[in-house]
């Protein structure tokens, strides 16, 4: 007779049941970990803007400097002064608000003084440093108002002159469009895009004292434009550079006249007192 088995069999655990008494302990180590990383979560949120705000009334500033850097020797101080007051209208004390800064760059802008800012930071609480690109005077456009101030592109900047007033600059007249209704606008038109194109030579040569003012009254509907000189000539140049017709001689052609006159006869008009006319292949006057 077989001999009975008296041993107890081993109860054998099922993996995909959980002990009741395990479970905490399975779970309480992943569970500290988030409850800690929560907290740590919650005391940043709560803190961080509580270290700004201290901190940035710790540092505020009773006065702020502005300082533009790199400037051109046109920018004089009364100019700077006019644009300081500008920006610092935009600035409060605070040296943690970046829209302070955003802001006294958009009124900068605006001004038409400025064409772009490359860099605006605040160095210390009580200084503000300027890197600007500014708009360079090139030429006045003549209107009934008096002597308005462009840059090269045509952007009006926000200077007048009475007729006559800027010496330095050569005047445009007979612009058609009228004046842009604030600066930093482009004065649009073929004719003074025209008119920059021709004084971009013009400022080089060695006779432009001699040119009074470049007119082109008439030129969007086909008439040539003219420089009228010191001496009461009016010199036909015709189209402007890059925009010739087919009887025309190029710009280098005219120039070379110009040039020829200058040197041979000491001026530009070559003694003709009404009219000369260098648009063509043969140079005539009267």
């Amino acid at each position: 007779m077989a001999k009975r088995r008296t041993a107890k069999t081993k109860r054998r655990r099922n993996p995909l049941v959980l002990d009741r008494g395990s479970l905490p302990r399975r779970l309480i180590r992943p569970g500290l970990w988030v409850v800690t990383i929560s907290g740590v979560l919650v005391l940043w949120t709560l803190g961080v803007p509580r270290l700004a705000t201290y901190a940035s009334h710790n540092q505020y500033a009773q006065t702020i400097e502005i300082r533009f850097v790199n400037t051109p020797a046109w920018v004089k101080d009364d100019l700077q002064a006019s644009l300081r007051t500008t920006a610092h209208a935009q600035l409060t004390g605070d040296p943690f608000r970046r829209a302070d800064l955003v802001a006294a760059g958009d009124a900068l802008l605006r001004t038409g003084w400025i064409r772009r800012i490359r860099q605006i930071r605040r160095v210390t609480p009580e200084l503000v440093q300027i890197d600007a690109q500014f708009a360079e005077p090139f030429a006045v456009v003549r209107d009934a108002d008096g002597d308005h101030l462009v840059d090269d592109a045509g952007r009006l900047m926000p200077r007048t002159f009475p007729v006559g007033g800027s010496a330095k600059l050569i005047p445009i007249i007979g612009v058609e469009l009228d004046r842009p209704a604030k600066p930093g606008s482009l004065w649009n038109g073929a004719d003074l895009t025209a008119a920059l194109r021709l004084l971009r030579y013009v400022n080089d040569k060695p006779w432009r004292n001699q040119t009074a003012a470049i007119d082109v009254s008439g030129y969007l509907d086909d008439r040539p434009m003219t420089l009228l000189t010191d001496r009461g000539c009016e010199i036909i140049w015709g189209r402007g550079p890059g925009d010739q017709t087919a009887g025309e001689v190029s710009t280098e052609q005219k120039l070379q006249y110009l040039d020829y006159h200058h040197s041979e006869y000491g001026h530009i008009d070559r003694s003709f007192p009404r009219r000369l006319d260098i648009s063509g292949p043969v140079v005539t006057g009267q």
